[in-house]
C-alpha cells in the first residue's frame, strides 16, 4: 500500500513529465512517431522538440599550448517564441580523456561563482542563445593535457518551456549538443 507521500511523489512526478513533454517548443514538435510517455526516444541527439544543441570547436586538431576554443549554440528552430525562468549556470560542458566514457578531466562550472538570481529569457522563433568557452588544455588540477583524444559534452541545464525534470532525468542527454572530440598533438 502506498503512503500519501509516495502518492503526492507520484503524481508531482507525473506532472512534471507531462510538463517536460509539453514543454520545449511552444506546441511544434519535432517528435519522430514516438509516444509522449518518454523524453529519450523523441529526439535525435543534439535536439529536444524545436530547440536544437550544437557544440563546435574552433579546430579539430591542437598544438601542446593552444587553447581549445569551444563554442555552444541553443537554437529554436520552432514557430513560436520560447519563454522561459532560469537560474545561473545556464549551460556547462565536461571535457573526457579518450571518448565520451572516458575521465572526466575538466568542468567548465567548477570552481566558477554564478549569481542566485532568476532570469528571464524568451528565444524568438530563428533566433539562438550562443556560449563561449576556452579551455587551456590544463585538467581541473591544473596538471597540462597530455597529447591525445578528447571529447567535449556540452549541455543546457534548461529547456524553455520545461520547469523542472523528474529524479533519474540526465540533463547532459535530454538537453545536450552530441559530443565533439579534438586531439592534443
Amino acid at each position: 500500500m502506498l503512503s500519501t507521500w509516495n502518492i503526492t511523489t507520484i503524481v508531482a512526478l507525473s506532472t512534471s513529465l507531462s510538463a517536460i513533454v509539453a514543454g520545449c517548443g511552444g506546441g511544434a514538435s519535432a517528435s519522430s512517431g514516438a509516444s509522449d510517455s518518454s523524453l529519450a526516444p523523441l529526439d535525435p541527439p543534439g535536439r529536444f522538440r524545436s530547440v536544437q544543441f550544437i557544440a563546435t570547436t574552433d579546430k579539430t586538431s591542437y598544438g601542446s599550448s593552444d587553447p581549445v576554443t569551444i563554442t555552444f549554440t541553443v537554437r529554436n528552430t520552432g514557430t513560436q517564441p520560447l519563454d522561459y525562468d532560469h537560474m545561473e549556470p545556464d549551460t556547462d560542458l565536461v571535457i573526457r580523456q579518450g571518448g565520451t566514457a572516458g575521465p572526466r578531466i575538466w568542468q567548465w562550472s567548477v570552481d566558477q561563482v554564478f549569481a542566485q538570481s532568476s532570469l528571464h529569457t524568451i528565444v524568438q522563433p530563428g533566433e539562438s542563445l550562443t556560449y563561449h568557452f576556452t579551455w587551456s588544455q590544463r585538467y581541473q588540477n591544473g596538471m597540462l593535457a597530455a597529447p591525445g583524444t578528447y571529447t567535449i559534452d556540452c549541455w543546457a541545464n534548461y529547456c524553455p518551456g520545461v520547469a523542472s525534470l523528474s529524479p533519474g532525468d540526465d540533463v547532459r542527454q535530454i538537453f545536450g549538443a552530441a559530443p565533439v572530440q579534438i586531439t592534443i598533438r
